[in-house]
């Protein structure tokens, strides 16, 4: 009984050792590194009764899930057997093996999937968005009054190419519009715009017309955008007529379709209608190419000298989905840490297996080297003790991981980096490599190893 509680202290003592290093990496490195990926204002809370419960309760399962058994094995043992040394100590290991297996298994699928996410942020930052982002500036204008100076300002620069206005804006405000409600009902999304909108935003006509300066606000035409022509069944869809908000509207264009939202949300039926308004919401400007840095600053100068107290409205258009952008960046970094985290656990169940293995064997080794095996087939003995785990791991990783990364990408991204072999290819061959790094230094200390060290004592 003695035995048993001085194994089980001696593993509380570990168990509390590790939790407390746990909750400092936590405490000081991993919560603010996760929070600094997603902004979520994830703070670690040490007044936190709940979290206090828990790491007690899990200091006492771990203790007794990871020392019971040892504890009462090792009670077990006879002295006299010990002494005559006729006790006979591990075996084949099956259960380390197993969970050895599981850690390369994880490790393989979580490299696998960590490139495969490097590789959709590369892809979804190379994606088109469907009009031309660059050199294009907004101003929300918060009053009637600062719309009308702006304007004035920005028609005095000669950097500026176009200027437009709208009450919706893409990235930013839009509308979800019913049409045809008495007929065949049709959900899609509206942006009320100015006249010269489409051509300041870069937005690509596929057939039909732009709207044109000389049409009335009132004017009853539409713009389009493939999506929607497609959800009417429309061949020819310039002249079709579609009613919205109880007015009857003639399709004057069509527009390439365009994203007014991020990757991970499917283009919806898009409608632009025409508005004229006193003041409009947000203004839209393009500007000649490497001069949108300087008419940023004269804008946010004028604003700031001459217009309003409250803060600069303007930005970069470019910058809309910075955020969603930061979001794929940290879904990779997160999975590479994970890949890490495996990849080193992996490491450290290998080396122990390996090293309880030779410890165990070193007399039969030994003897092996004694009667002139050569140095090849005592490495071959070694990597018989685990190459079927990692095999193993490999052949079940490979479907796994294709699997895994295909799911994952089909729940976040509708339009995602191809999934091909080469992501558990390279998971392969950078986890052999690990493993082989390891495996050289236990094989090195086994082949340096004077064989009569251990035969001394038979």
């Amino acid at each position: 009984t003695s035995i048993i509680w001085q194994f089980l202290t001696e593993n509380l003592v570990l168990n509390l050792c590790s939790i407390v290093i746990g909750i400092l990496l936590a405490a000081f490195l991993l919560v603010p590194a996760f929070d600094n990926l997603f902004q979520i204002g994830l703070r670690f809370e040490f007044i936190e009764i709940r979290m206090w419960a828990f790491i007690l309760v899990l200091l006492l399962l771990t203790t007794f899930l990871s020392g019971s058994y040892p504890a009462l094995y090792v009670s077990r043992f006879e002295p006299s057997n010990i002494l005559g040394g006729q006790q006979k100590l591990g075996g084949k290991r099956r259960f380390t093996k197993v969970l050895l297996f599981f850690q390369f298994l994880f490790a393989f699928v979580y490299i696998a999937a960590s490139l495969g996410f490097i590789a959709n942020e590369q892809y979804q930052r190379s994606k088109d968005w469907g009009y031309a982002m660059d050199d294009l500036l907004v101003l929300e204008s918060a009053s009637q009054a600062t719309f009308s100076q702006m304007q004035q300002q920005l028609a005095a620069m000669p950097e500026v190419e176009s200027v437009s206005a709208a009450r919706h804006q893409v990235g930013y405000a839009r509308k979800a519009v019913t049409l045809n409600p008495e007929r065949e009902e049709l959900q899609a999304i509206l942006f009320e715009v100015g006249q010269t909108y489409c051509k300041t935003m870069g937005l690509t006509l596929h057939e039909g017309d732009y709207f044109e300066q000389k049409l009335r606000a009132d004017d009853q035409s539409v713009l389009i955008n493939q999506t929607l022509a497609s959800a009417m069944n429309w061949d020819q869809p310039v002249g079709q007529e579609l009613e919205l908000g109880g007015n009857i509207y003639t399709v004057r264009g069509v527009l390439q379709d365009f994203h007014y939202g991020d990757f991970s949300k499917e283009i919806q039926p898009v409608v632009l209608t025409l508005i004229d308004l006193p003041h409009y919401p947000y203004l839209v400007l393009r500007t000649r190419p490497e001069k949108t840095a300087a008419v940023f600053a004269r804008l946010q100068q004028v604003w700031e000298s001459e217009i309003e107290d409250k803060p600069f409205t303007g930005f970069y258009q470019n910058t809309t989905y910075d955020n969603y952008y930061n979001i794929i960046a940290a879904h990779g970094k997160v999975t590479l840490f994970s890949a890490l985290v495996a990849v080193v656990l992996s490491c450290f169940g290998l080396f122990g297996l390996v090293y309880l293995t030779l410890n165990t064997r070193l007399k039969d080794f030994s003897i092996m080297k004694v009667l002139g095996i050569s140095e090849a087939g005592l490495v071959k003995q070694v990597l018989k003790i685990f190459i079927w785990i990692l095999l193993l791991a490999v052949v079940i990783g490979y479907p796994l991981s294709m699997f895994s990364i295909k799911m994952m990408f089909g729940i976040v991204y509708p339009d995602h980096v191809p999934i091909t072999l080469i992501y558990p290819t390279v998971s392969t061959i950078l986890l052999v490599m690990i493993s082989t790094l390891t495996l050289a230094i236990l094989i090195h200390r086994l082949l340096a190893h004077n064989p009569i060290t251990s035969l001394r004592t038979e």
